[in-house]
């Protein structure tokens, strides 16, 4: 009765293999490395993702040919097909929540259903995730996601704030708020949007503070601003899926702001502070996008000067309408591409983050290695700090900036 679960892509896929976890240990079971009973929470977002869901099935049944191999995820759910011959069984998304109960054959315990049964009361790394939405109403024409996760839905006020109340009382300085779709999150029955949300639960008795996962820029406003800029309960960080800042290529893409949109947003942000860290996805190489409109988006970031950019190569996914898009831009010109990006992402975090130096920040230490800390700074920097030789344990601290270089950041504990 040994189990154990691996989860690839998003943070909500790792927040459901959090639920998956805590059920198997509910019933007795033991978690370990040498299990005969896996659980892959696949990811489709691109095919390089779906490759990988599909080798680690692979490995993990080579290597333990006795053990039953369960595999669910949006791969699960938008190709089922290709995992029936490597995996025991297949979960669809929409069946991940009674997955425990059903493979334990106990699937009359308990509620039936609904994907707001998953809940979790702890949390395996330092910062814990919290979902608070699911799905997707918009049709971006690259995106794949929503296919797997259905259309837009809200997590109960009442329920964010209980298990919100779980995390705080176990301990977790740090809760991140995670959703396919952040900006959309809504309660009819309060009339409330993100906004009030954040000033509700900012309000919460020992709170440490509250991060916001990725946001659509059309959803960053004034007043979201002004939360993530002076609330101290809030992370004065944003991650933004910019994608591209050339309005063809986001008209392409079927996303709803425009060139000048991303400009006015990018200045507005770093109008309000320098200090406010702001993080990234551009996707590369999409079929329409020319020289000048990949010059546009290395524009954009030089205005967000970002400490991290997550850089996408465009990957076309079966089921999507880009999919079907006439494709012209040659390897050797994506390679440039890439370089390009990822060299421009480096100078520009080694900026940021020099602009930090001498700053005592709020850092959560997630990671030790030979008496060295690490950790994510308020502001999303990636610290590190040695600790002192006695006995320390993992968590919030205060630490000054004493050292950036072009590959890491140094700090001392105050």
């Amino acid at each position: 009765m040994r189990f154990k679960v691996f989860s690839l892509g998003c943070k909500l896929n790792h927040y459901e293999a959090e639920f998956l976890r805590e059920e198997f240990l509910s019933y007795g079971w033991e978690e370990s490395e040498r299990a005969n009973l896996f659980i892959v929470n696949t990811c489709a977002l691109t095919s390089m993702a779906e490759r990988k869901s599909l080798k680690l099935i692979r490995k993990l049944k080579r290597e333990n040919p006795q053990a039953q191999i369960i595999a669910t995820g949006c791969l699960a759910e938008i190709n089922p097909s290709s995992l029936m011959n490597i995996s025991d069984y297949v979960f669809s998304h929409s069946d991940k929540p009674l997955l425990v109960r059903k493979i334990l054959q106990k699937s009359k315990e308990g509620k039936e259903g609904g994907i707001w049964e998953i809940k979790i009361s702890d949390f395996s790394q330092k910062r814990a995730f919290l979902k608070v939405q699911d799905g997707c109403n918009k049709h971006c024409t690259f995106c794949i996601s929503r296919l797997g996760r259905g259309r837009s839905t809200s997590r109960p006020l009442g329920a964010i704030k209980k298990e919100l109340r779980r995390l705080i009382d176990k301990g977790f300085y740090e809760v991140v708020l995670v959703g396919l779709d952040l900006g959309s999150w809504c309660s009819q029955k309060y009339k409330k949007g993100l906004n009030d949300l954040l000033e509700e639960l900012s309000q919460m008795k020992g709170l440490g503070r509250l991060r916001l996962s990725s946001l659509n820029p059309k959803d960053v406003k004034d007043e979201l601003l002004e939360l993530v800029s002076k609330n101290d309960k809030i992370c004065p960080h944003l991650h933004l899926s910019f994608q591209s800042a050339d309005s063809r290529v986001l008209r392409d893409m079927g996303r709803d702001y425009t060139q000048e949109d991303c400009f006015k947003l990018a200045e507005k942000i770093r109008g309000r502070s320098p200090y406010l860290g702001v993080s990234c996805d551009i996707m590369f190489g999409f079929p329409s996008e020319t020289e000048g409109a990949f010059e546009n988006s290395l524009r954009l970031l030089e205005i967000l000067l970002p400490v991290k950019v997550h850089i996408f190569r465009f990957s076309p996914r079966p089921l999507t309408p880009a999919a079907s898009l006439s494709y012209s831009i040659s390897a050797a010109e994506l390679q440039k591409r890439k370089e390009r990006l990822f060299a421009l992402s480096q100078q520009l975090s080694y900026r940021f983050r020099q602009l930090n130096q001498g700053r005592v920040l709020e850092v959560v230490l997630d990671k030790e290695k030979e008496n060295c800390g690490e950790g994510y700074s308020d502001n999303y920097i990636r610290v590190k700090t040695p600790l002192p030789k006695t006995k320390f344990n993992l968590g919030v601290v205060k630490a000054e900036i004493k050292k950036v270089t072009p590959e890491e950041t140094w700090a001392s504990l105050i």
